[in-house]
């Protein structure tokens, strides 16, 4: 998204043309969160057991839990730039 603003600014080497405000990250965050909400709804846990219709090789729990690791990868690589230019990340919230 806000490809247009050119705020992508390569591994950290430079910084971005523009910034996004505060208000506007958290509505993103927000939006995605009801994104994930609308998605679950309906949803149970038989539901997780069942084949994934984009893969019927594995379930629909090993889809998600596929899509977290990639994620946490995603968030891994980010923190690790962050500390490695100083900046302190939050603290790590196990479930």
């Amino acid at each position: 998204p806000f490809k247009e603003k050119n705020l992508y600014a390569h591994r950290m080497e430079k910084d971005p043309e523009n910034m996004l405000s505060k208000d506007i990250l958290k509505k993103v965050c927000s939006e995605t969160k009801d994104i994930a909400e609308k998605w679950f709804n309906g949803k149970d846990d038989n539901w997780l057991k069942l084949s994934s219709k984009i893969c019927n090789e594995i379930t629909n729990h090993e889809l998600m839990l596929t899509h977290l690791r990639h994620m946490m990868y995603h968030v891994g690589h980010c923190e690790a730039l962050f500390r490695e230019n100083g900046i302190e990340t939050g603290e790590w919230i196990d479930w």
